[in-house]
């Protein structure tokens, strides 16, 4: 199981857009359709850039291997090198230092790289077990806003039966021995969910923090310059 303590304040970079869309671009332009090697491809770039923990989305339209295992098996065999997967080993990318002690990181990549599924249906609720019986998925990212959304309650991922149902998850998730993660709406949310056993927390956005740095510095120039 992944140790408590990770924190993360996503940063949304140019590079992972730009290599999405360059995976199924090149498919197109090879004469293949968008699936499995479109999702292989841009897990692939995204790693080869230095990631180190996946967090995987759309399980409810996977139709690969059983409905609700296809993705994450595909997500954990495009993370890991041979045999555990098949992804491609290069030393010339950013992950493989550019050539510089690549061999280290080809030993320690299949461990280091983390994979996690997110929840955000109603389907993935009803079939959490059957994913998280999936070899090589160490966590489950708990979408809060979208599962809310798509259970009906759009936005209000506080609903009494929202919160039961996140709370289901989490016990059967912990039981499992795999990691929880989820993203959080301030500090004490942050604080309440590192307790109850959160292993990966998105503690904020840099967006959010920009934009409030924004207004403040509109609001005091608005009251001490304009006197508004």
């Amino acid at each position: 199981m992944v140790s408590p303590g990770w924190i993360a304040v996503p940063v949304f970079l140019l590079l992972v857009p730009i290599f999405l869309a360059f995976g199924d671009r090149l498919a197109r332009l090879s004469g293949l359709r968008p699936g499995p090697l479109v999702e292989r491809l841009s897990l692939s770039f995204v790693i080869s850039v230095g990631a180190v923990t996946l967090v995987v989305f759309g399980l409810a339209v996977v139709q690969a291997l059983s409905r609700w295992t296809g993705l994450a098996v595909a997500a954990v065999r495009a993370a890991k090198y041979p045999p555990e997967g098949i992804r491609g080993i290069a030393g010339s990318t950013r992950a493989g230092h550019y050539g510089y002690k690549s061999g280290e990181y080809f030993e320690t990549a299949n461990r280091d790289i983390f994979v996690f599924v997110q929840i955000e249906t109603p389907e993935g609720v009803k079939n959490i077990d059957e994913i998280l019986s999936v070899k090589g998925v160490d966590g489950i990212f708990i979408g809060p806003m979208d599962l809310a959304t798509t259970h009906g309650f759009r936005g209000k991922p506080g609903e009494p039966k929202m919160l039961e149902i996140i709370r289901n998850l989490e016990v059967r998730i912990k039981a499992a021995g795999k990691a929880l993660a989820t993203v959080c709406s301030d500090f004490e949310d942050a604080k309440a969910k590192y307790d109850r056993g959160y292993s990966m927390i998105t503690l904020s956005h840099d967006t959010v923090h920009l934009g409030k740095v924004a207004r403040d510095e509109l609001g005091k120039f608005r009251k001490q310059v304009l006197g508004e």
